[in-house]
């Protein structure tokens, strides 16, 4: 209770905005009631209580609940016993003003339920017809209808009478804090509001239960009460919208203030810039302007058999690999061509020209290059002199701008400026979140929310270039939460300077076809020194043999029959034709560098790397005589027939063979020298950055 020191009571009074009659005579220690100035005449909600010594008093306003002490000025600080003898007249003054306030709600407690007992279920009253809403319950005593101010057990309190004018009044002395009257069953949406009007016009086109609190002060105590009774209920305060030249906005800052206490969401009417309620846009606007406000759509639609049968079908961006919309990745190993094959893709797409057999409808393309600009334009250029036509006019690039996917900001103001229904490439996913820690599952999920946004807002695909781990057939590097999210996925590999890429997920089209292509080598002119310029672009090629990855015995087995071959012991016959190597030279080649410790060991291991790549067909035998095929063709005849004019008669190649043919293995892929590597982009660099001739 606040305490105003001032030298009178009346001073005191009228800072609390209360003025005593001038014909109101209080004696000390008697309890008083006058009128608040800002209600109705004969409200009597003021009340003082003047000490008996006359040095003080309590005093307040029942129609606020504010209540007050006043301490008369003195010139000395009271001593111990003045303070508690004070103390001692404030709590019994306070006492008092209580019993006095619970003597009348019981008075008129006892009056509402006389006079309503009295009344008769309205069916014409006035107010009814004006507003055009059903009675819910209410009463009638002549033309005046009768609305009960209910507590939170269901007794009534008090009661509201609305005259045949639309004017209102509360029964004298009822209690009015948490008052409500309800209009239906409460149910797992519950609407509060001011007015009964305003309620029955809810009720009746929204079917919801309504809350009554008759004003906006008793907004958060009935609020208060409807959450303490149905705690798991959806609670919508529905504001009046008291718009004013001047001063607050009372009834959408109370509604507010209750919504914020107790977990709820406010409705705010609104008509044409004017005060109102939400009886008033009923009146003006017609029913469907509440449905649409407190019967929005469902979240959740349940669909029939039929229902699915008629959605339409899938529309893809490439058919059977991309979706026209969501999220994809295309990743794989460094230096594997990824970025030039997804370059190659975007001006498919921009084009809308078919790719790698597959159909592909026409749409924009934002292609952000996160680093490398330089080398970028020499991959565009290459490109374009390799097909020999410009660049579309709908393939967009972003450059030397910083963007960061986790950033909301850089989201956001990304996608406002990306056409809609466009394919936007993020090139590559690491550079645009470069603190991000890819094995955390919540900074993998920023990532992916900060391009679903994108995909959002713009209603297209949003593609992540993206690398493999150190093992490359676990997949997209990081948290394994990446695939899961995505709608489609191409891994791309290499092998050797075999290059392929293939569906690795797509939610609606297959799986798994594998496609083949090489990036051929483009001469772009010179540099300001002289040096040439070269870029890749990305050629289709026919299939090559797919086989299962080598085991590092196999590639032992393989280069110990290269040597072998090369140390003279390989084979021709009359026509000076290769026929193979004997096993008896293979297996003595393959002990020479077999890892295993005892003799046994390396025998066992022998003999299964000789049959696994007879049966992956890796190798060929016939009499004991063996000759062994690379992934892409049969090991170069040509370096042991080339000898044919040296060899005395068919037997072993010696010294003459004179270091032609070298086996090397690189991956899975055996290269036989001295033939030329043609199929390299020159500067490949294990970093994937975006330089000249670089593959990604």
């Amino acid at each position: 209770m606040e305490v105003i020191r001032t030298e009178t009571l009346d001073e005191a009074l009228a800072q609390a905005g209360l003025a005593l009659p001038q014909s109101l005579d209080i004696p000390a220690g008697a309890f008083r009631r006058f009128d608040d100035p800002q209600g109705h005449k004969g409200n009597k909600a003021a009340w003082v209580r003047p000490f008996p010594d006359g040095m003080g008093a309590t005093f307040g306003n029942w129609r606020t609940d504010e209540a007050y002490t006043w301490q008369k000025s003195r010139d000395r600080a009271m001593t111990k016993a003045e303070a508690q003898a004070f103390r001692q007249q404030a709590e019994a003054a306070r006492a008092d003003a209580q019993a006095a306030r619970e003597a009348e709600y019981q008075d008129a407690a006892a009056k509402a339920n006389q006079q309503w007992d009295a009344a008769v279920p309205a069916t014409d009253a006035a107010y009814l017809v004006k507003k055009a809403i059903q009675p819910h319950g209410t009463r009638q005593q002549g033309q005046s209808l009768l609305v009960p101010v209910l507590d939170a057990q269901g007794s009534i309190q008090s009661l509201q009478t609305i005259m045949p004018d639309g004017g209102k009044r509360f029964l004298s002395g009822g209690r009015m804090a948490g008052g409500q009257f309800w209009i239906g069953r409460p149910g797992p949406t519950i609407v509060i509001c001011e007015g009964f009007a305003t309620g029955a016009a809810i009720a009746e086109t929204a079917g919801l239960p309504v809350c009554v609190a008759f004003n906006a002060g008793n907004l958060l105590a009935v609020a208060q009460d409807v959450r303490r009774q149905h705690p798991d209920a959806r609670i919508i305060l529905a504001a009046d919208n008291d718009i004013k030249p001047e001063g607050p906005n009372v009834g959408r800052q109370k509604a507010q203030e209750a919504a914020k206490a107790i977990d709820g969401t406010v409705a705010l009417p609104e008509l044409n810039g004017d005060a109102c309620d939400w009886w008033d846009v009923r009146h003006e606007r017609g029913d469907a302007a509440l449905k649409a406000v407190f019967n929005p759509p469902s979240r959740y639609r349940l669909l029939t058999g039929a229902d699915v049968a008629a959605m339409p079908p899938i529309q893809w961006l490439v058919k059977g690999v991309l979706p026209a919309t969501g999220l994809a990745q295309v990743y794989g190993p460094s230096r594997s061509g990824k970025s030039f094959l997804t370059l190659d893709l975007a001006l498919a797409v921009a084009e809308g020209r078919e790719w790698f057999g597959y159909r592909v409808r026409q749409a924009p393309v934002v292609y952000l290059a996160a680093e490398g600009e330089a080398g970028f334009r020499l991959r565009c250029e290459a490109w374009t002199r390799r097909n020999g036509r410009p660049l579309p006019d709908n393939f967009f690039m972003v450059m030397r701008q910083p963007f960061l996917i986790n950033n909301p900001g850089d989201v956001l103001a990304l996608a406002d400026v990306i056409p809609q229904g466009a394919l936007t490439i993020i090139d590559t996913q690491n550079r645009v979140a470069p603190a991000a820690d890819e094995n955390s599952s919540k900074d993998i999920g920023e990532v992916l929310q900060g391009a679903k946004t994108i995909a959002d807002q713009t209603g297209g695909l949003v593609l992540l270039i993206a690398h493999t781990g150190k093992d490359p057939e676990r997949g997209v590097r990081g948290h394994s939460s990446q695939l899961a999210a995505m709608d489609a996925a191409i891994v791309v590999a290499r092998e050797g300077e075999a290059r392929r890429w293939a569906v690795d997920k797509s939610k609606d089209g297959p799986d798994d076809a594998e496609h083949d292509f090489k990036l051929d080598v483009v001469e772009l002119g010179f540099d300001a020194d002289g040096d040439a310029l070269t870029s890749c672009a990305v050629k289709r090629v026919a299939p090559a043999a797919r086989h299962k990855p080598l085991t590092d015995t196999q590639r032992r087995a393989i280069h110990a029959y290269l040597d072998a071959c090369e140390a003279g012991h390989g084979t021709l016959d009359d026509g000076g034709r290769f026929i193979g190597l004997h096993l008896e030279a293979w297996r003595e080649a393959f002990y020479k560098t077999a890892t295993g410790d005892t003799a046994a060991a390396k025998q066992k291991a022998f003999a299964r790397a000789r049959r696994d790549l007879v049966a992956e067909s890796l190798a060929v035998v016939d009499n004991d005589t063996y000759r062994v095929i690379t992934p892409d063709a049969t090991i170069k005849e040509m370096f042991f027939s080339a000898m044919a004019g040296k060899r005395k008669k068919a037997g072993h190649f010696g010294a003459d063979f004179e270091g032609q043919m070298s086996g090397q293995m690189s991956g899975q892929k055996v290269t036989i020298s001295p033939e030329p590597d043609t199929a390299q982009c020159p500067g490949q660099d294990d970093e994937e950055a975006h330089e000249p001739g670089v593959s990604a």
